[in-house]
């Protein structure tokens, strides 16, 4: 008997083992048997499906000669469309298009007109779209502005290596006038100066479509930084300033002549070639053509406007404490006399030789408080500051430009490492 009760009990264990293995086994053809096509979601769901494309797109480059009517032939499309597009108000433009320009043309399945697309100019669009007639829309894009940032050694001028960089003839001679005053930039150039500048571009989907001003630019010169930042107040007045607030711009320009050849420098003992002595000579002698323009070194008021003795025809200007004399002129201005008003700038009078004087140039002399002062070497009076009532907004504009331009710097310097030397 009990061999018997342990023969049934292990069949039935037995039995129990094929049971479960049956069933798993079912277990797992059923778990990977494909669904039909009606129930598998991975071969009927609607997103794995690559949509067929709604329009055709065709793009047009405009040639010489080419007209909207034509254009629609040339893709089998109705030149009576053409006509009813061109009566539409907005499509002025269709009549004169602009060789090498895009247009874009969304045509159905069926090769009619949906849409057609034109980029008047830089910053408008034309959209015509077929919706049970024409219809015409113009878009205005809106630019986006951005700073780039751009740093060089200088090799000749400021503006010829500006130019070299891609850079326009507008900017480089920004940069160029910015310090001009402060730096000659056309002619004391030294080995290891260097500039760079802030500049705002514009830009529509990427593509530039115009440029700004500078914005914020640095100079290092005979190894002293010079910097400057643009500064526009509420008005609408721009000009360009120290980082303390100063404009670099002096009340004085240095030289009343544009281009000048120094002839006869300052001296208390100098040989006079007519007198044949020595005297002083207080001021410098600017040699240029006879004819030249004579130029108000700083805005003031004649107090003086004739034939002076030795010096011929002179004037002699009043900038507060300070005064300008200009002799052996050959004529004065228009207006130019005693009492008159003048700007920085203004053209008092032509260069001439008259009085005791060897040849065609202008004798210059520079006054503080009637004591005199070599006008080549005079420390001239800084620019003004900047409004009391926009210093705070000032410096707030300045030291956002100026931290915008080292961390560029920085960057430059740690992608490039002796770039700056």
């Amino acid at each position: 008997m009990d061999l018997m009760r342990k023969k049934s009990t292990k069949y039935l264990i037995l039995l129990v083992v094929l049971f479960l293995t049956v069933a798993l086994i079912l277990k797992v053809i059923a778990h990977f048997k494909v669904a039909p096509n009606n129930q598998n979601p991975i071969t009927t769901t609607a997103e794995n499906i690559p949509p067929k494309p709604q329009y055709q797109q065709v793009s047009v480059t405009i040639k010489p000669h080419d007209t909207f009517v034509n254009i629609f032939k040339k893709l089998n499309l109705d030149p009576k469309d053409a006509h009813a597009i061109l009566k539409l108000k907005d499509t002025e433009s269709l009549r004169h298009l602009k060789p090498k320009q895009e247009m874009l043309f969304l045509l159905e399945t069926d090769g009619s007109l949906h849409q057609i697309s034109y980029q008047i100019d830089q910053l408008t669009v034309l959209t015509i779209t077929n919706k049970k007639g024409f219809s015409a829309h113009i878009t205005k894009l809106q630019p986006v502005s951005q700073l780039d940032y751009i740093s060089s050694p200088i090799e000749s001028s400021v503006s010829t290596s500006a130019k070299k960089l891609g850079l326009s003839s507008r900017i480089a001679n920004q940069l160029a006038n910015i310090f001009n005053e402060k730096i000659n930039v056309s002619r004391n150039i030294k080995s290891g100066d260097r500039f760079a500048i802030l500049y705002k571009n514009y830009y529509v989907n990427n593509k530039k479509i115009g440029e700004g001003d500078i914005e914020a630019a640095e100079i290092i010169h005979d190894n002293q930084v010079y910097r400057a930042v643009r500064f526009a107040d509420p008005n609408g007045n721009a000009d360009y300033y120290t980082p303390e607030g100063y404009t670099l711009k002096s009340p004085f320009v240095r030289y009343p002549i544009d281009h000048p050849k120094v002839t006869s420098r300052f001296s208390l003992h100098r040989w006079h070639p007519i007198l044949q002595m020595y005297c002083a000579h207080l001021g410098v002698d600017l040699s240029a053509p006879a004819g030249t323009p004579i130029k108000a070194t700083s805005s003031g008021k004649v107090i003086f406007a004739g034939i002076k003795a030795n010096y011929g025809k002179t004037v002699i200007i009043q900038h507060n404490q300070y005064s300008t004399l200009y002799a052996h002129l050959s004529g004065f201005s228009q207006g130019i006399h005693s009492g008159t008003a003048v700007s920085r700038g203004q053209v008092i009078g032509r260069l001439g030789e008259t009085g005791l004087a060897t040849g065609p140039h202008v004798h210059y002399e520079f006054r503080i408080a009637d004591k005199h002062f070599d006008p080549l070497k005079v420390k001239l009076p800084t620019g003004e500051a900047i409004a009391a009532n926009y210093h705070k907004q000032f410096l707030a504009v300045a030291n956002q430009m100026f931290a915008e331009l080292d961390s560029k710097r920085h960057t430059l310097l740690a992608m490039h490492p002796g770039i700056l030397r």
